[in-house]
């Protein structure tokens, strides 16, 4: 679950992705599915998700656990654009 200002977005398995807003549920059609953050991009919702996206995002099997956190610790991995 994610809240941005007075909007609750959930995302998780086994249901769809949806907003709570002013007492009310709505389901988000063409949402990735368990996505992680939503941001607004130029008035645009965006949702971040580990499975879909451009962004380039270390893999695993290429860096120490350490690495990894240690870089988003020190702010170095967001700077950067990845971990390495």
């Amino acid at each position: 679950m994610i809240r941005k200002g007075k909007t609750l977005y959930i995302s998780g398995m086994g249901a769809p992705n949806r907003a709570f807003k002013d007492e009310s549920y709505t389901l988000l059609a063409h949402t990735p599915h368990m996505f992680r953050d939503v941001s607004v991009v130029d008035e645009k919702i965006e949702y971040f998700s580990t499975m879909y996206n451009s962004l380039a995002l270390p893999k695993l099997s290429d860096i120490t656990l350490y690495s990894l956190l240690l870089a988003l610790h020190e702010g170095s991995f967001l700077v950067s654009g990845g971990c390495g």
